[in-house]
């Protein structure tokens, strides 16, 4: 970790100085910053909006649209951590010190960013709270209601051992979710990795592509960090089974204090390998109340202990290219015809409801075109299924005298059918996402989109099944030219 931290500084020190032009256009701090927020995200609001008025999971619940914006949707949960840390870290850039030495300003820009992300807004609507309302979204899909302990808003009794838990979680709605939809159990267990990992990507997106160069070097490795190691701890069978029973015994006999799952990575592996177990073969809670929730180190095999070690070994993949790799201030700097090229790459693991994700994005810009490629291999546990990720983003549009950025996202897939562990079988997953941002004047860019998917697990999209989708929002945008 030491070692790349100091290459992260290295690497983020220099690069300011490898393209005298872009030099020129940071020298006086004008970094664009780019926030936005989805105010309506259809049809995840619907869901939102029912599940506030549910006890026991009911599709049939009144609707409550405004009660129902205390959930905030897999890209709304995004789009505030990341536009928190964005925010933070574009302002230390502006932080009149050390001006004059640029490599030492880079080096304090990037440690002073590092503490804030960590210390600061790393858990309270950070990459934590993020990570917890992934979990609510997928529980907010089947009409489970949650608490998230990471808000201003603090219920007493909801951490334990150092462990935020996703509360106020009743049992027989677990049940019913496991008889009903264990992808939607598994997909459950693992979305708050996903989240974080999925923060990463997009921060990543919009540094590059706005060529912002903000200090989020520390966030990327805190959030990619945090992956790793809750893969890892849930290997080692003692460390698992300890802080599960000191978690247990934290909550006692008050079910609604209990997370929804415990260690997330243990019981990903769990049912993972369990589609058809009943949740009551679980047991009872030692405690009293309710159904034993936790998987400890003696409940997983010696193949799932195995497997999850191999997931902490992929997930090194979301270190790879967290320092921002610009080809062409490397290699193209002297060619002309070439001098705007630049290019990124980005190592992706993700673990799914069918087993892992794992790819590479490669994004690259040249003149107005903004393309992002991701090829990956979606993976169970003996196959391997091809996918691929391309978007061409926020490219610019004329309309009279109107103008626009128009983003086209689309992703072909070949996943386990039926979102199965087990099968050699492959089905195809699609999904399609089209959004269109109108400058109504230098800083606000209001936007609507339109996206649609077929069955499967899509990054960052709540929905196991297949939906139609509809978005309206708005971004704020400052030193930002069109």
């Amino acid at each position: 970790m030491k070692k790349a931290i100091l290459i992260g500084l290295l690497f983020t020190a220099t690069q300011s100085h490898a393209n005298p032009d872009t030099v020129a256009q940071h020298t006086n701090e004008k970094r664009p910053l780019v926030l936005e927020y989805t105010i309506l995200d259809f049809p995840f609001a619907t869901y939102a909006g029912k599940t506030v008025n549910c006890t026991i999971a009911d599709p049939n619940a009144q609707v409550s649209l405004f009660k129902g914006m205390q959930y905030q949707s897999m890209q709304q949960a995004t789009q505030i951590s990341t536009g928190i840390a964005q925010t933070v870290n574009w302002g230390v850039t502006q932080i009149p010190i050390l001006k004059k030495h640029k490599i030492w300003k880079r080096v304090f820009n990037f440690t002073l960013a590092g503490v804030l992300d960590i210390g600061v807004i790393g858990n309270y609507y950070g990459a934590g709270w993020a990570h917890e309302e992934f979990h609510r979204n997928a529980m907010v899909v089947n009409y489970t209601n949650s608490f998230n302990p990471l808000t201003v808003n603090k219920r007493e009794g909801l951490t334990s051992n150092g462990l935020a838990s996703v509360a106020y979680v009743l049992d027989t709605n677990l049940v019913l979710l496991k008889k009903n939809n264990n992808p939607g159990l598994v997909r459950l267990e693992a979305a708050g990795m996903e989240g974080q990992v999925y923060g990463i990507s997009r921060m990543q997106q919009q540094d590059f592509f706005y060529d912002s160069r903000l200090p989020n070097f520390l966030y990327y490795i805190f959030s990619a960090q945090n992956v790793h190691q809750y893969l890892k701890v849930c290997t080692n069978r003692d460390e698992l089974t300890k802080k599960t029973e000191e978690q247990m015994a934290n909550e006692g006999s008050k079910q609604e204090l209990r997370d929804f799952c415990g260690l997330d990575p243990a019981a990903w592996a769990y049912d993972l390998w369990h589609p058809n177990e009943a949740y009551a073969a679980r047991g009872l809670n030692p405690y009293g109340n309710g159904y034993d929730r936790y998987i400890k180190g003696s409940d997983l095999t010696d193949e799932q202990i195995s497997w999850l070690k191999k997931q902490a070994r992929l997930s090194s993949l979301n270190y790879f290219g967290l320092i921002d790799f610009r080809i062409s201030e490397l290699f193209f700097k002297k060619n002309k015809g070439l001098k705007t090229f630049r290019a990124a790459l980005a190592g992706r693991y993700y673990p799914t409801s069918f087993g892992n994700s794992i790819g590479i994005d490669l994004m690259t810009s040249i003149s107005k075109y903004n393309i992002f490629v991701s090829p990956h291999l979606n993976q169970n546990l003996s196959h391997n299924f091809p996918g691929i990720e391309a978007m061409l983003f926020e490219y610019p549009v004329k309309m009279g005298n109107q103008k626009f950025l128009a983003t086209v996202d689309v992703i072909a897939d070949l996943q386990p059918k039926d979102q199965s562990f087990f099968t050699a079988t492959g089905a195809f997953t699609g999904y399609a996402n089209i959004m269109l941002k109108w400058k109504a004047n230098k800083f606000i860019y209001p936007y609507i989109g339109v996206s649609g998917k077929t069955k499967g697990w899509v990054r960052g999209n709540p929905f196991l099944d297949d939906k139609m989708g509809f978005e309206f929002g708005l971004s704020a945008r400052f030193n930002y030219k069109y």
